[in-house]
């Protein structure tokens, strides 16, 4: 049995570390040129693709999530479509489940990448348990901007629209 002093110790220790990846997250605008931009698309590109090689098991304060979200809140305000493209790219063509949900919870909490939701969430969202985990992983975002069990309105209109598109065999 744990004693109250540890259980303390461990919250208190979870406040720093959740304290810090807050701090990781956060991203100053930088103006960048149309090089500096491309070479950041390259680089997410590349973290992305290696997602799954660096860390099969998903953790959101894993550095390389971190790493995603740092480069995808900085491409965001240029080109805020990409965002979804990517995550559209990684579902299709390299099958990474779990790192395009992300993209997608990430894009969510994004004001600029919330208009293209509706139009790509169909494509990247197949399975029920994609559609569970979306909006789960929204929840679990460390900087989400609605507090509370609240989803964006572009990501619950997205989640609303691609429920009938299930039948009862998508279920079992």
């Amino acid at each position: 049995m744990t004693s109250r002093r540890e259980n303390r110790g461990r919250s208190e220790k979870e406040a720093q570390d959740s304290e810090q990846i807050l701090q990781s997250l956060e991203v100053a605008f930088v103006r960048m040129s149309p090089i500096e931009l491309q070479e950041t698309k390259n680089a997410l590109l590349n973290t992305v693709s290696a997602a799954l090689i660096n860390e099969p098991r998903f953790s959101i304060t894993g550095p390389v999530y971190i790493k995603i979200a740092q480069l995808v809140k900085k491409i965001a305000f240029y080109d805020p479509e990409f965002i979804l493209k990517m995550a559209l790219y990684v579902r299709d063509d390299l099958n990474i489940r779990t790192t395009a949900n992300y993209l997608v919870a990430l894009a969510a909490n994004i004001t600029e990448c919330q208009p293209f939701i509706r139009k790509y969430f169909g494509k990247i969202v197949r399975l029920p348990s994609d559609w569970l985990d979306t909006a789960a992983t929204y929840q679990i975002l460390p900087d989400k901007s609605l507090k509370g069990k609240s989803l964006p309105t572009s990501l619950r209109k997205s989640l609303v629209d691609k429920f009938p598109d299930f039948d009862v065999v998508s279920y079992t």
